[in-house]
């Protein structure tokens, strides 16, 4: 049980980590990096990563300067 609940927490915070790092948090007041996004998802899962689904739909997606 403990073994499933560490990887639903492990593998919801590498997918917090790819999606934040495409989305613009910069004016965001909660988390406003990548970084912050995934550290607090890995230390209080169960606020923070709610609070990133809530607040994903707000950061619109990074410009692709490759274009």
């Amino acid at each position: 049980m403990i073994a499933l609940l560490l990887l639903i927490v492990i593998g919801s915070t590498v997918w917090v980590g790819f999606d934040a790092a495409q989305r613009d948090f910069s004016a965001d007041g909660f988390a406003d990096s990548t970084l912050q996004w995934v550290i607090g998802c890995l230390l209080l899962w169960v606020i923070w990563f709610p609070a990133y689904l809530a607040r994903r739909g707000r950061a619109p997606l990074k410009r692709d300067s490759r274009l």
